[in-house]
């Protein structure tokens, strides 16, 4: 009769390296998408925002609606947030390019992605608000 005792727990010690490798790695992909999905939200905020403001509160408007949403992200690290207003070449339009480092702490880096994620809206300005 075989004991089958000794080859289960060989399986086993072989597996959890490799379960956790899978672990880390949708970790780390969570991180990623969650990170991209924030800063974009942010971006078209921020651009929807500052397109229904005068030019002259543009920035300042565009700046913070963006920035409420993802300056307190655990996943983003040292966010930024550039605004433009365009005037040249048809209508006048607003861009709002927001970007934010993502936080790898804990994990290894499995996922070859960016250490920056960055992403821009443009929302044209809404001229009638003001009249």
């Amino acid at each position: 009769m075989k004991d089958d005792r000794g080859s289960a727990t060989v399986e086993v010690v072989l597996l959890a390296p490799v379960l956790a490798l899978v672990l880390m790695f949708v970790t780390a992909s969570g991180r990623m998408v969650e990170a991209s999905v924030a800063v974009r939200g942010a971006a078209e905020s921020g651009a929807r925002a500052a397109s229904q403001v005068s030019a002259a509160r543009m920035t300042d408007v565009g700046t913070s609606v963006a920035m409420s949403h993802i300056s307190g992200l655990a996943v983003c690290r040292r966010p930024r947030v550039s605004v433009v207003h365009d005037t040249r070449n048809g209508p006048a339009r607003v861009i709002v390019t927001a970007s934010c480092a993502v936080n790898r702490t804990g994990i290894i880096s499995l996922v070859p992605a960016p250490q920056f994620i960055t992403r821009s809206s443009t929302e044209v300005v809404d001229v009638f608000t003001f009249r």
